[in-house]
C-alpha cells in the first residue's frame, strides 16, 4: 500500500512526460491491433469459406475471365467455352449461382394471411403484413451440389435429376421456414421478376447453421447464412441474357476428377480459352486461400514494421525518462536505503510506474479500437469478427516485452548505486 502511494505520487510529479508516454504507446498498440485483426479476419474469413466446401479443395477451380464485354459474340463464345469445359472427360461439372428474390402467388391471397405473417416474422419484417414478402432466392447450377452439401432438416437436397427440365421446379427452403412450408407443398410464381414463372414443389428444408458463398465474390467475401433463402435450379433460359451471364463470372467454379492432373486440365482449358479470344485466370480454392492470406500479411507488414520501430523508440524514450528520474532522486533513494528500505522495494516503485503507464496505454488502445470496430471498420468491411483472444494475446505479449525491456536499464542502474553515491546525490 505504501509503495502504491509512492508510485502514484511519482506519476503525478511528471505529468507531461507520462502523458506523452501513454499517447505514444496507445497509438502503437492501436496500430498493432488494427494490423493483427485485419490479418486474423482474412484468415478467419478464408477458413470459413474453406469449411463449407465439401469437395477436395485442390480440385475445385475458380474460372475467371479477365476481358469481359457485353457483345453478343463474347456472350456466344463464353457459353461455348463453358460447354466445351463441361464435356471434358476430366471435368465432373462446371457452374455458378445467382442471388435474387422470389414472390409466390400464394402469399398474395387473403386466405394465406397467416402464412404471410409467418413469412414476415421469419424475415423480420413484422410491420409489413399488408405487403407481399419478397423472399431471398438462390438460383443454382448443378456443379454447386457437388461443392456445397448443406445439411438437411427435413426432406432432401438437390440431385442431378432435379436440374433437368421438369414440370415442377424443385424447391429447398431455409431453416427459418421449417414451420411455414411443408414437404411436397406446391407454390406458384405467375409472373416475374422477381422469380421466374412456374410451379414449385418443396422437396427439402435446410438444417440450422447452413452457409453459402457470398453473392459478390465467392472466394473473397464473408459467407452468408441461408436460413431465410429459397433455393432452386437455375433455368437454362437465363443464359440467353448477356448481362446475367456476365454477372456469373466471379462465381463460376469447375470440379476436376480426383484421378486427373489439375495442371494438365488447366493447361487444356487455357488453350481452349485462347481459341475463343479470352484471357482467363484459374486458381484452385487452396491456391486462392493461400494467396489471400499472403496478401493480407504483405499489406499489413508495413504497419507492423512501423509499429516495431515505434516500440523500439518508445522503449528508449521510457528508459531515458526512467534514468532521468532515478538520477534526480538519488538522494531520496539513498535516504530510504539508509532507513532500511530494500533495493527490491525501490525497484518495485519504478517498475510499478512503468507497469501502470503501459497498462493505461493498453486499455486506451483497446477502447479506441473497439469504438472503431463498431463504426468505420464495420461500415467498410461489412460483418467483422470481434476482438478475440488472439488479438488480446498478441497485444499482451507486445505489452509484456515493452515492459520488460523498459525495466532492464532502470533496474540495473538501481543495483549499481552505492549508498555513498546516493547520499551524495542531488535533488
Amino acid at each position: 500500500m505504501v509503495n502504491l502511494k509512492i508510485i502514484f505520487k511519482n506519476l503525478m510529479q511528471k505529468k507531461m512526460a507520462n502523458i506523452f508516454i501513454i499517447i505514444q504507446l496507445s497509438l502503437v498498440f492501436l496500430l498493432i491491433m488494427q494490423s493483427t485483426t485485419s490479418i486474423l479476419n482474412v484468415r478467419h474469413r478464408q477458413n470459413d469459406i474453406m469449411s463449407i466446401i465439401k469437395y477436395n479443395h485442390n480440385n475445385v477451380v475458380q474460372l475467371f475471365v479477365n476481358n469481359l464485354n457485353e457483345s453478343s459474340k463474347y456472350h456466344e463464345n463464353y457459353l461455348e467455352l463453358l460447354s466445351q469445359i463441361k464435356q471434358m472427360d476430366e471435368i465432373i461439372d462446371i457452374g455458378s449461382f445467382h442471388s435474387d428474390g422470389i414472390v409466390f402467388e400464394e402469399l398474395e391471397n387473403e386466405e394465406f394471411v397467416d402464412l404471410k405473417k409467418s413469412i414476415f416474422s421469419k424475415i423480420e419484417k413484422t410491420d409489413q403484413f399488408e405487403n407481399t414478402p419478397v423472399l431471398n432466392a438462390l438460383y443454382i447450377q448443378s456443379a454447386m451440389i457437388h461443392i456445397l452439401e448443406p445439411s438437411i432438416y427435413k426432406g432432401r437436397f438437390f440431385e442431378i435429376e432435379d436440374f433437368k427440365n421438369n414440370n415442377e421446379v424443385p424447391l429447398v427452403v431455409g431453416y427459418a421456414y421449417r414451420d411455414v412450408f411443408e414437404i411436397g407443398q406446391i407454390l406458384t410464381v405467375p409472373h416475374g421478376p422477381p422469380g421466374l414463372p412456374g410451379t414449385y414443389r418443396v422437396i427439402g428444408i435446410l438444417d440450422n447453421d447452413n452457409y453459402w458463398f457470398n453473392r459478390n465474390n465467392i472466394l473473397n467475401t464473408n459467407i452468408q447464412d441461408v436460413s431465410t433463402y429459397c433455393m432452386f435450379p437455375m433455368p437454362q433460359e437465363l443464359n440467353e441474357n448477356n448481362i446475367f451471364v456476365l454477372s456469373l463470372n466471379s462465381k463460376t467454379l469447375y470440379l476436376v476428377d480426383s484421378n486427373s492432373n489439375i495442371d494438365v486440365v488447366r493447361k487444356k482449358i487455357y488453350d481452349l480459352s485462347r481459341e475463343y479470344d479470352m484471357s482467363i485466370r484459374q486458381l484452385t480454392v487452396s491456391e486462392f486461400n493461400h494467396m489471400k492470406n499472403f496478401q493480407s500479411i504483405e499489406a499489413e507488414s508495413i504497419k507492423l514494421f512501423t509499429s516495431l520501430i515505434i516500440i523500439i523508440l518508445s522503449v528508449f524514450g521510457i528508459i531515458s525518462i526512467s534514468i532521468s528520474k532515478l538520477l534526480s532522486k538519488k538522494r531520496e533513494i539513498g535516504i530510504r536505503l539508509s532507513f532500511g528500505t530494500s533495493r527490491t522495494s525501490i525497484i518495485s516503485v519504478f517498475t510499478g510506474e512503468l507497469f501502470i503507464l503501459i497498462s493505461i496505454s493498453f486499455f486506451i488502445s483497446m477502447y479506441l479500437f473497439s469504438s472503431r470496430i463498431t463504426s468505420e471498420l464495420q461500415n467498410q468491411m461489412g460483418e467483422l469478427y470481434n476482438i478475440n483472444i488472439y488479438n488480446i494475446g498478441i497485444l499482451v505479449i507486445i505489452m509484456t516485452l515493452t515492459f520488460v525491456l523498459s525495466c532492464i536499464a532502470p533496474v540495473k542502474t538501481i543495483k549499481k548505486f552505492s549508498l555513498k553515491d546516493l547520499i551524495g546525490g542531488y535533488e
